[in-house]
């Protein structure tokens, strides 16, 4: 569904966000030459395999990128949400899209397609360089996760991965908690570790009273709690 783009979003932006890269008037001017839509829970933004044609930047809500091998099994890549931008790679090396991106929650994006991202790229360098600088930080990421040991940097990867997405779901925050559309699965895919370890680290989280869980779900119950977890050193002791 397509609406009017917002001239100007009022709100706190992930620090690590495209979004937050960008100064007020390079934020107006990307959203500017886009169109805004929305998406249900479960819907479709691009599929794996298809031609990149757009990007989307993310406003508000949830996404899932994950891949799929030719057995059909399905692997999740990374999830993303207010403030980032997806489709990007596409754009960018004018190849097809490497991974499906669907809603997990309601989502509101503004759809650029690529001959106006360029055109305002060669009237704002800028905003190419930041988007660059972005692309660069989720390249770290992935690499952080491969290069670093379970154990201790597990516990503080798992509590940054959720605290990040909490702040990415809910601004300002919910008192009455965050409810993240996660199974234990999906956290270990994402955090790069086993099912188990993360079944201890939430165990640990819910002792403490600052996460809970239901079916497919992951309720950040104390954020300001989780993001001093997700603050401390990998080797710092257990949690408690």
């Amino acid at each position: 569904m397509n609406r009017k783009v917002p001239a100007s979003p009022s709100r706190q932006w992930p620090a690590d966000s495209l979004m937050a890269r960008l100064d007020a008037a390079q934020r107006m001017s990307l959203l500017a030459v886009g169109v805004a839509v929305d998406f249900r829970p479960e819907a479709v933004l691009m599929r794996q395999g298809e031609p990149g044609t757009c990007l989307f930047v993310l406003l508000r809500g949830l996404v899932k990128a994950s891949v799929t091998t030719e057995a059909g099994n399905e692997t999740i890549l990374e999830i993303r949400g207010r403030g980032d931008v997806v489709g990007e790679f596409a754009i960018l090396d004018d190849k097809d899209r490497s991974a499906t991106v669907g809603a997990l929650t309601e989502v509101s994006a503004v759809r650029v397609e690529k001959a106006a991202y360029f055109a305002l790229s060669r009237d704002n360098p800028l905003i190419a360089h930041k988007m660059a600088q972005t692309l660069v930080a989720k390249i770290r990421s992935v690499i952080d996760v491969h290069a670093s040991v379970r154990g201790q940097q597990a516990r503080h990867r798992i509590a940054n991965l959720l605290c990040g997405l909490a702040e990415r779901l809910s601004q300002p925050p919910d008192p009455d908690g965050i409810a993240l559309p996660l199974t234990q699965s999906d956290l270990a895919a994402l955090a790069g570790v086993a099912e188990s370890t993360v079944e201890r680290v939430l165990r640990e989280l819910r002792e403490q009273g600052i996460v809970s869980t239901r079916y497919r779900q992951i309720v950040v119950r104390q954020l300001i709690a989780l993001r001093t977890r997700a603050s401390e050193a990998g080797d710092a002791p257990p949690f408690g």
